[in-house]
């Protein structure tokens, strides 16, 4: 597999949030729906309390998606295709979602004009806002994970920083600078964590393998089709990437040799999704399904 490096400036941050956020109209719908039928969210009531409960981790895909409404729900596949079993919805806007190992609950980082508010999902599904982040930056965070260790990593969008969290804390406890991210036309807009990597995907079908120590990327062209965002992007319980596509699919990408030099990749499955904008996903596999 070829792969690529380069080094690019930063660039003004506009380009990537129209796309992501106006570009798909097939959940419209949905979520106009879901906006009278799913329960409020704590992040709006003052008084709502922490989550209590970890989310089901018996290799369940958590995804949200939606504006001006946004919607926190399960993936399931079903005869070939894959639907959004909803959990909860908002009108606070969030993304970077990512499940912490740690304590099994999934994080997630608001933006607008709320601010840059840590959330924390349970398994009622419902957000719980837990407070600002102290060090970090506002921006638009629309890429987030955990490593093994708990640490929530999170990419200020056409910036090239990624910025490493305590959630216990909530505050920035490292910063890793990759410029060649900075790019605007890349539109990277997830990453997930693998064999100390952080992978992702470019709309032009590209794999993205992040070196969080060495503060470098690697592209590697030609593995998944181009011309639309991958905005859901994790990892299946034997490594396997699972990539959603926002116009309306999931590839599941088999990773060979992942931490060498020549990594090699197949698509080993295509599934129809619902065309979301504003998309993100995470997993939760069990220990013993780790590859």
């Amino acid at each position: 597999m070829f792969m690529s490096r380069r080094r690019i400036g930063t660039a003004d941050r506009s380009g990537k949030w129209r796309l992501r956020a106006w570009s798909a109209l097939g959940v419209t719908g949905l979520v106009a729906g879901l906006a009278s039928g799913m329960p409020a969210s704590a992040a709006d009531d003052p008084h709502g309390k922490p989550a209590a409960r970890p989310v089901a981790c018996r290799g369940q895909v958590y995804v949200s998606f939606g504006t001006p409404t946004n919607v926190f729900a399960k993936a399931v596949s079903s005869r070939g295709a894959v639907e959004f079993k909803p959990l909860s919805a908002q009108t606070t806007l969030y993304n970077a979602l990512g499940l912490n190992p740690r304590d099994g609950f999934v994080y997630a980082t608001t933006f607008g004009s709320g601010g840059n508010i840590l959330l924390r999902f349970g398994r009622d599904g419902i957000s719980h806002p837990l407070g600002p982040i102290a060090g970090l930056p506002p921006a638009l965070y629309i890429s987030g994970t955990f490593d093994d260790a708990g640490n929530y990593y999170v990419l200020a969008d056409d910036t090239g920083e990624i910025y490493r969290i305590d959630v216990r804390s909530r505050s920035v406890t490292g910063v890793v600078d990759v410029p060649e991210l900075a790019d605007p036309e890349l539109d990277i807009f997830d990453i997930a964590f693998r064999d100390g990597f952080l992978w992702g995907s470019t709309d032009s079908g590209a794999i993205t393998r992040i070196d969080i120590a060495e503060e470098s990327v690697d592209f590697f062209p030609g593995v998944l089709p181009g011309g639309s965002d991958f905005g859901g992007v994790f990892v299946h319980g034997n490594g396997d990437l699972g990539l959603f596509r926002n116009a309306g699919q999931l590839f599941r990408v088999r990773v060979r040799d992942a931490a060498g030099s020549d990594p090699r990749f197949t698509v080993v499955s295509t599934q129809t999704a619902p065309a979301t904008t504003n998309f993100d996903a995470t997993s939760c596999f069990p220990k013993s399904s780790g590859h």
